[in-house]
């Protein structure tokens, strides 16, 4: 499928990309005395197999991961809306004490559970309150589900595909993306892949005691899947139930025990799920899933799809379509494999098993009327799987790998220090740091995006108001250290004071695409 490559063959980025997988390249090289660069061929075949079957493989791999999505969070601005929503909810949880119900900007937040805002709040304590450790959690959930993905396809194959698997799954363009974001995705990503190689284990495995911890493995999953970012965490269940059903095995009830898993599964839930609706008098279930998951199946929010039957009928095809851009590179291979495997004769039980998940989340998914190219990242641990088996040991391009790779340590070294300047409300936050007090009052006119408040009160301890035009002087009049901000537009018919002084920026508004240019004044007493 490809041929040999000499040392002079190799770009720029493929040498780059070894500076991310050195650990890999160096200790997957069969010959100890081997110092040429070695194809993609040969660099598969060498692998050594000690290591390969060694307790240190899956550690480098967690490891390597781990360094390639922390790379450069710490220097890029959160991006508006969902991070600095995220990160800032979790700042004042820490601050009110309160671990069962988010706020942001002192108003409720019930968008989604709570294990994303736990997961933040303990990297705000070793690491302070920052972009870094609101990142750090999808990182260090990324690296684990490929932990994941490297076990579970070493167990559907061998450790060889179980490590391309990983490999292919953490270098998908997708998964780069969320990895480095400060959101809930790839937190329930993590276990809605744990529950689905639980699912395999309890699916197949007849031993007893084997069974018993598979099956409570499954139940914790599903439960702290749910946690992270609602009932989407539940599609393993439907991935063991087409398979049993696609393979006519009998003993679906025995495997599961739906009985007694679903209480467990419900009552690891309501330990938080209860004293939530009690402290928010049912509003969590009310918006949480009658607004954020039934609301969303059937209305296109926040312009995340079309409504009417002929939006909806149109964006049918969209994940089908964006596909090619979220498994980037590795999409360019589906066409073949799905060719491969549309014969019934190629689909071993394994196969029909990873199929039926991957359908499911997308056929899921395409009905909902809410789209964003990202809602399908659950399918990509088994998607990574199943291409993996399906390339074999020796037609992976470790090549493609290391192109990725470089590419990211790149793109994400040189994109922070180009890209700040376009990022006016932290441009403004740094400006005006040395004269912001902790009992300084802030207030925004005409512009309420979710960065101002998550900037601002790194400063700040107060809430940020909004006020009209005509109350921005006055606000800015009463006693005290003060500040405002506003579109410059507004400014230039702002009346100041002559003590107070004027910072500018401007840069783009991400959440919409436009140009903004942004005034902020500041009253130090």
């Amino acid at each position: 499928m490809h041929s040999p490559a000499s040392n002079e063959s190799l770009s720029a980025s493929e040498l780059g990309g070894a500076m991310v997988l050195s650990g890999i390249g160096r200790v997957f090289a069969s010959d100890a005395n081997c110092v040429e660069v070695i194809s993609s061929h040969t660099l598969a075949a060498e692998m050594p197999r000690r290591f390969l079957d060694s307790a240190a493989a899956p550690l480098a791999l967690v490891f390597l991961c781990l360094v390639l999505h922390v790379i450069g969070t710490w220097a890029l601005p959160l991006i508006n809306r969902d991070e600095p929503r995220f990160a800032e909810a979790s700042r004042e949880m820490r601050e009110r004490g309160d671990y069962v119900v988010p706020y942001f900007n002192g108003q409720l937040r019930l968008d989604k559970p709570p294990l994303i805002y736990w997961c933040q709040v303990a990297c705000y304590r070793v690491f302070g309150e920052n972009e870094f450790a609101a990142r750090l959690p999808s990182a260090i959930a990324s690296a684990l589900t490929a932990l994941v993905v490297f076990s579970f396809g070493s167990r559907l194959y061998n450790r060889r595909i179980g490590l391309h698997a990983a490999l292919i799954f953490t270098l998908s363009l997708q998964v780069l993306v969320q990895s480095k974001a400060a959101v809930a995705d790839m937190c329930m990503v993590l276990f809605v892949a744990l529950a689905s190689w639980a699912g395999w284990e309890i699916s197949i495995d007849e031993a007893s005691k084997s069974r018993r911890l598979w099956w409570g493995v499954f139940y914790l999953a599903l439960a702290l899947g749910f946690l992270g970012k609602g009932p989407v965490a539940w599609l393993p269940i439907g991935t063991v139930l087409i398979f049993f059903a696609w393979t006519r095995k009998p003993g679906l009830n025995h495997a599961l025990k739906f009985h007694f898993g679903i209480p467990l599964l419900l009552a690891i839930i309501a330990l938080w799920g209860i004293p939530a609706l009690r402290q928010t008098h049912g509003d969590y279930f009310r918006i949480g899933i009658g607004h954020h998951v039934i609301e969303r199946s059937f209305v296109a929010l926040e312009t995340h799809g079309a409504n009417g039957l002929p939006g909806y009928l149109a964006f049918l095809p969209f994940y089908f379509v964006t596909l090619f851009a979220s498994f980037f590179p590795w999409a360019f291979f589906l066409p073949r494999m799905v060719s491969h495997f549309r014969k019934p004769e190629n689909l071993q039980p394994r196969e029909r098993y990873l199929i039926g998940g991957i359908g499911l989340t997308f056929l899921i998914f395409t009905l909902l009327s809410t789209k964003l190219p990202h809602y399908v990242l659950p399918a990509f641990p088994l998607l990574s799987i199943l291409l993996a088996g399906w390339l074999g040991e020796t037609r992976f391009p470790i090549k493609w790998a290391a192109t990725m790779a470089a590419l990211t340590v790149l793109f994400s070294l040189a994109i922070p220090p180009l890209s700040t300047r376009y990022f006016p409300v932290a441009h403004l936050a740094r400006e005006a740091a040395p004269w912001l007090k902790p009992d300084t009052q802030f207030a925004t006119v005409e512009f309420q995006e979710p960065d101002v408040i998550w900037n601002f009160r790194a400063s700040i301890r107060g809430l940020v108001a909004a006020v009209s035009r005509d109350e921005a002087v006055v606000f800015m009049k009463e006693p005290g250290s003060r500040c405002c901000l506003m579109p410059s537009a507004i400014a230039e018919t702002f009346e100041p004071d002559p003590a107070w002084k004027k910072l500018t920026a401007d840069g783009i508004n991400l959440a919409t695409g436009k140009h903004v240019q942004l005034t902020l004044w500041i009253k130090e007493t």
